[in-house]
């Protein structure tokens, strides 16, 4: 897994906030990827409170090719694409 993130304090109470997470995987005949990334902007109306509203993305990719005598003999593709709208409560201390 390799992941990068970023926060950026544009004023005292708000910030702007990304990150992506990337995974890729080759084993015998199967190879997959998953990433996820997100931006988001936080607003920090008390001192250990902040609320968030941003966009996450999350991708999927799964190819097997089905030449494997010795085991399951898997052959085709699976895709996975989600986006939606990102809404969070974060406290810290």
């Amino acid at each position: 897994m390799v992941g990068l993130r970023g926060e950026v304090a544009v004023t005292e109470r708000w910030r702007l906030k990304g990150g992506v997470d990337a995974f890729y995987l080759e084993y015998d005949q199967v190879t997959g990827m998953l990433a996820d990334s997100s931006l988001a902007v936080e607003y920090l109306p008390f001192k250990h409170m902040g609320i968030g509203l941003g966009v996450n993305s999350v991708r999927m990719l799964v190819k097997a090719d089905g030449n494997n005598s010795a085991g399951p003999n898997l052959n085709g593709e699976l895709k996975f694409n989600f986006t939606g709208l990102l809404m969070y409560a974060r406290f810290f201390f």
